[in-house]
């Protein structure tokens, strides 16, 4: 029997949806992702940050706003993750907790990520040597890409991107803005996760 073959495509996008799934799990493996309204709200306030790190700094101060102890997120560069020292103080005070971090890592929707490329590839030099269609392709590819980082990353990347570039941009021009942003918002959902599972005594994962 001859295997049906699997377009690039295809596997990129389900590669999106389980990543986007498993950032919905706590480490206990209990799903809970935000509903349509948290989202939609999210996505909005995500989309008036000017710069990421005004969202870092609004993240720990609503982090701070659900406890009366103190709540610290230290460092956070390139190269180190933020460390989030904290007390989970209940299992409301961890969904309430949860529901913050998840609403800093809100992506884009993929049309809007696609049509805000093809804007920017209206406003840069083509790659040398680069067709229109060679452009159409590498725009799909990069939306495949961003679409699992956070919305207020995914803007930045693409302001800083055409203001400092002139040839529309590689994967690797948008690595070095998203990345490490990215991976540190993930890391304070993991760490907020271990430490609920300190509190109750269940094993880490991850």
């Amino acid at each position: 029997m001859q295997k049906k073959q699997i377009s690039l495509s295809t596997i990129m996008s389900q590669r999106v949806q389980s990543l986007q799934k498993q950032r919905e799990l706590t480490t206990t493996g209990v799903g809970m992702p935000l509903n349509g309204e948290q989202r939609s709200l999210a996505l909005r306030t995500l989309k008036t940050a000017e710069v990421p790190a005004r969202t870092d700094i609004a993240l720990g101060t609503l982090l701070q706003s659900l406890t009366t102890s103190t709540v610290t997120i230290k460092g956070g560069t390139e190269e180190h993750s933020p460390i989030l020292d904290m007390i989970i103080r209940s299992e409301k005070h961890f969904k309430d907790c949860r529901e913050g971090v998840l609403q800093t890592l809100v992506p884009l929707p993929p049309e809007e990520i696609m049509k805000s490329l093809v804007s920017l590839s209206s406003l840069m030099k083509k790659q040398f040597g680069e067709t229109a269609a060679d452009q159409s392709v590498r725009i799909k590819a990069l939306s495949l890409q961003l679409q699992d980082v956070p919305a207020d990353i995914v803007l930045y990347a693409m302001r800083q991107i055409v203001d400092t570039q002139k040839e529309f941009p590689v994967w690797s021009d948008f690595a070095k803005i998203v990345n490490h942003r990215k991976r540190n918002r993930d890391s304070i959902l993991k760490q907020l996760d271990h430490l609920y599972c300190m509190k109750r005594n269940l094993p880490k994962k991850g």
